[in-house]
């Protein structure tokens, strides 16, 4: 079985007498920049123990930590997680910045794309899209190459990237939306149902990729025809603002202050909830939970862990409107605020080992 030292975590090793075991075994599952995540498998009488080397922390709600402090008062619009470059990337108003995967030292960069969207594909190619409709693609986070101008609309809304197609998609105002094969360069093709004025775009990853016009309504694309159909009106009534894909139910899920709704393919929408309030962003943790960066100015984090039937919600040192959140693998979230600020919280659950005829717990433990 293994051992818990100190080289693996400074708080244990204190009480634990370095490699002391405890319970037999214990094992540092998942790290980020402001925490790990211990999985321990522990007799019961070591519980005790235990407590001392890893208190428990309030993760869910009183893990806020800030990162960045632009002093310009940078608004930032886009964060990314990028496994494969072993970046976290972050777009602002007027410039960018790039980090390591520790999440505390955010360096500025030099590409000329103030970032409002990032979407990678499966070989690491990540594109920065820009409500100016330019946009700019990397494939170190470092050096950026100018892409395309997506000329045939008017303005840029949205972009995502299906897994299974292999396609990029940007849609905005206009009656095109654009594609693209290697992120590198887009084209542009012709809403043949009319539609215009194009919000959102999200993709399963899995060969559906939905759109949402300006009114709400729901278009699925057809691959056979190379074209987006209507497949359902807006179940709110209006303006698709927050929509998010979930991979651990196989749901699309929108957020807006008419309700909490929820689709296998958008051809049907279920209310789940009433959800008080519209989002301005939304991610999803490997374990399924949804976590909202809310509407408004005051800095309200909300996050459910059954599907929506429930919500909890808790506020940013800051009053300030968070106005995109997103997630790591393993479940670190940053926001980025109006306020030029981002901050790590706590919203994160990891896997737990299970091993016959121990108990298993998970704990979350601050890096000093």
């Amino acid at each position: 079985m293994g051992r818990v030292t100190t080289e693996q975590t400074d708080s244990l090793g204190s009480i634990a007498g370095g490699s002391t075991p405890i319970g037999g075994f214990a094992e540092i599952f998942a790290e980020s920049s402001l925490y790990k995540s211990v999985n321990s498998v522990v007799r019961r009488e070591d519980h005790a123990l235990l407590d001392q080397a890893y208190p428990y922390i309030d993760s869910k709600q009183n893990f806020s930590v800030l990162v960045h402090d632009d002093a310009s008062g940078n608004i930032f619009y886009a964060i990314h997680f990028s496994k494969k470059l072993g970046l976290y990337l972050a777009g602002g108003q007027s410039s960018w910045y790039f980090t390591s995967l520790d999440g505390k030292n955010w360096v500025q960069g030099s590409a000329s794309v103030a970032a409002r969207k990032y979407v990678e594909n499966s070989y690491g190619v990540v594109v920065a899209f820009d409500y100016g409709k330019y946009t700019e693609w990397t494939e170190d986070g470092l050096t950026w190459v100018s892409g395309t101008t997506l000329n045939q609309l008017t303005s840029f809304r949205d972009a995502c990237y299906d897994k299974t197609l292999d396609l990029f998609f940007a849609v905005g105002d206009g009656t095109y939306f654009y594609k693209s094969s290697d992120g590198k360069s887009f084209n542009s093709t012709y809403w043949s149902n009319g539609t215009s004025d194009t919000y959102r775009v999200v993709s399963d990853g899995n060969g559906t990729v939905l759109a949402f016009d300006n009114e709400g309504d729901v278009y699925k694309y057809d691959v056979d025809n190379d074209s987006f159909v209507q497949v359902s009106v807006s179940p709110t009534g209006a303006r698709i603002e927050c929509v998010v894909y979930n991979h651990s139910d196989g749901h699309f899920y929108i957020l807006e202050a008419e309700g909490f709704y929820k689709s296998l393919d958008g051809s049907g929408w279920e209310s789940i909830s009433s959800f008080g309030g519209g989002a301005e962003s939304a991610t999803v943790l490997p374990d399924g939970t949804i976590v909202a960066a809310r509407s408004g100015s005051d800095g309200i984090i909300s996050y459910t862990e059954d599907g929506g039937s429930s919500w909890v919600s808790f506020q940013t040192p800051i009053s300030s409107t968070p106005y995109v959140i997103a997630s790591d693998d393993k479940g670190s979230c940053f926001v980025g605020l109006d306020a030029g600020m981002i901050y790590n919280i706590g919203i994160t659950t990891s896997a737990q080992i299970a091993i016959p005829g121990d108990t298993t717990e998970t704990r979350l433990v601050r890096v000093k």
